[in-house]
């Protein structure tokens, strides 16, 4: 996941682009050991990244036992797998990401959304596997409920979130480009919870239930975006899997919109990055 703004001043409508966030693997039945190719798209991933000076979130998830769902992931930390030529574990690829200036996050599992103190506990155990104290997240599958995730993900401790976005369709599910804080109407209050809309994820533009369905009009959708963002200084959030970047037409793609951001001045950086921003810049505005 990554999202930003123009590499020069903080004023004059800069573009804010953001990639956050990508999903770290999805595992076979025997953990993430089985799937070497989905470790190997992480260093292209991180790869690409680099070469347009940029960074990005990655986001792991934790197993959720007898609370979870059919959708979740099933690999765990202590896992083996070989990253960069050498073997490994999954804790460690995260650990070496974070030590890289990368923003490794939690992809909270499906149930998570919804049931109280679940995000809380695989936060925790990140942390205890890792040593990383996650402060950005995404629920798998995009699953969200307005009147409950936010909360949740405030009450964990998250101080971001970009998951208020389409899987089926590309585009601003929030009428906004810009990010926004969460507001807790119960409790009538705005949450410290930065909510950064996905506008853009892989499988929209090139999967069975995309919007596009083929290279070229991917491309141009991308585009598309891409202009309208840079007229309004807004933040385009992209989700991209790592496992896509097997396939050619779809890695083609993501070089091109790194590319392509690249051509128009923008900013690549991870949801923690523009979080970060985000708070400067508030206190500049605010003058706090």
């Amino acid at each position: 996941a990554a999202a930003g703004l123009d590499r020069g001043s903080m004023e004059g409508g800069p573009l804010r682009f953001a990639r956050p966030p990508v999903r770290a693997a999805r595992a076979l039945r025997g953990g993430i050991s089985r799937s070497p190719s989905t470790v190997s798209t992480l260093e292209l991933s991180a790869e690409l990244d680099r070469r347009y000076d940029g960074t990005a979130s990655f986001f792991f998830t934790v197993p959720a036992g007898r609370d979870g769902s059919r959708y979740d992931c099933t690999y765990s930390f202590a896992d083996t797998c070989t990253f960069r030529g050498a073997r490994t574990t999954v804790a460690d690829v995260a650990r070496t990401l974070a030590h890289e200036g990368f923003d490794v996050g939690l992809h909270g599992s499906y149930y998570s959304a919804i049931r109280p103190g679940m995000l809380a506990a695989e936060r925790a155990a990140l942390a205890r596997h890792t040593g990383i104290v996650a402060t950005t997240t995404r629920q798998h599958f995009l699953h969200w409920s307005i009147r409950e995730t936010p909360q949740l993900q405030h009450a964990a401790g998250f101080v971001a979130d970009s998951t208020l976005g389409f899987n089926r369709a590309i585009g601003f599910r929030a009428s906004t480009t810009l990010p926004f804080r969460h507001f807790d109407v119960a409790a009538d209050r705005a949450l410290e919870l930065l909510e950064v809309p996905l506008a853009i994820e892989d499988s929209a533009l090139l999967g069975k239930i995309g919007a596009a369905g083929d290279l070229e009009r991917a491309q141009e959708l991308e585009r598309a975006l891409v202009d309208e963002v840079v007229e309004v200084g807004g933040a385009l959030t992209l989700l991209w899997h790592p496992d896509k970047l097997l396939r050619p037409d779809w890695r083609a793609l993501y070089e091109w919109v790194l590319e392509y951001v690249a051509e128009r001045n923008g900013w690549l950086t991870s949801l923690a990055g523009l979080e970060r921003w985000w708070i400067a810049r508030e206190r500049q505005v605010l003058g706090s």
